[in-house]
């Protein structure tokens, strides 16, 4: 059963920000390539953690099916929490803290995740969206509004190059007149193109080995394939551009193994353990006796 939105990054196993660019760079590039004009706002929650709504926490934890003891542990987490403020020496009387999660908390970010997780729901089905915990991005596009042609990525690449030239010059100490390439060579690092490609190609691994992910589709299969072969012009979106990549590389044939599904930390875990160290006595067993069933065990 799926609790999370597909859309949410944050904290997850396997996702990070890279996925939420991703799919942001993807509908920018389709935008472009289909002559529409795509609009993206980005929402930052002020005192997104202190403002949550308890009692909505509950109830979305009750809408997605959890009974029992669970749910009466996490209201008595959240219930009595209070708070004091300290000035120098000085601590402030005790103020009840009425609303929000309680911040430190392990449970405090899935808490929180789980009460903005139906936010996407309440959106219009044209209107794309991704989230990063409290971190939320809406875009759409638009064929009644022009589009912007000019493409600031590769100068943002070229920008980069000198900067990573510079740090490794700090690092190895050399002249300032030392050819880059013999960086390169004294470092025992790659160009900086060759890294680029090394990243696209791990995390274009990453998603074709997770047929759940939400980009999962739009990288293996991707869309528009005419339009940005004859429009050269356009910088394709990554499923495009890593496609060439593959085949230069010729791994297209290369197996990846499927990801597996995590263990819940709720399951109960049959697992077999060899303690042949309890069974002896630690003030009556010479430390050769511990050496031997050691290395009896390697």
């Amino acid at each position: 059963m799926v609790f999370l939105s597909n859309f949410q990054s944050g904290f997850r196993y396997g996702r990070g920000t890279i996925d939420n660019v991703l799919m942001l760079e993807t509908a920018i590039r389709d935008a472009f390539v289909t002559k529409k004009y795509l609009v993206s706002v980005f929402f930052d929650m002020d005192k997104a953690y202190d403002r949550t709504w308890r009692y909505g926490i509950l109830k979305d934890m009750h809408d997605m099916g959890f009974r029992g003891k669970f749910p009466i542990f996490i209201k008595k987490i959240l219930k009595t929490r209070t708070f004091q403020v300290r000035i120098g020496d000085i601590l402030s009387q005790n103020f009840q803290q009425c609303e929000g999660v309680p911040q430190g908390s392990v449970l405090s970010v899935i808490l929180f995740i789980i009460k903005l997780n139906g936010i996407i729901n309440h959106l219009p089905q044209y209107v794309h969206s991704s989230l990063y915990v409290d971190d939320l991005q809406i875009c759409c596009a638009s064929v009644n509004m022009s589009f912007i042609e000019r493409q600031l990525q590769t100068a943002v690449l070229q920008i980069l190059d000198p900067v990573y030239h510079l740090g490794l010059r700090l690092a190895s100490g050399a002249f300032r007149t030392s050819p880059v390439h013999s960086l390169y060579v004294i470092c025992g690092v790659p160009c900086f193109k060759f890294r680029r490609q090394t990243l696209y190609v791990k995390y274009y691994f990453r998603i074709k080995s997770d047929s759940e992910h939400p980009m999962y589709d739009r990288v293996l299969q991707p869309l528009f394939g005419t339009f940005y072969s004859n429009k050269k012009s356009y910088i394709p979106s990554f499923g495009h551009r890593m496609r060439l990549l593959i085949q230069d590389l010729n791994m297209e044939n290369v197996d990846i193994i499927a990801k597996e599904e995590e263990t819940p930390p709720w399951t109960e875990r049959n697992t077999a353990v060899i303690d042949d160290f309890s069974k002896q006595i630690k003030s009556l067993t010479p430390d050769s006796v511990y050496l031997q069933l050691f290395y009896s065990h390697r």
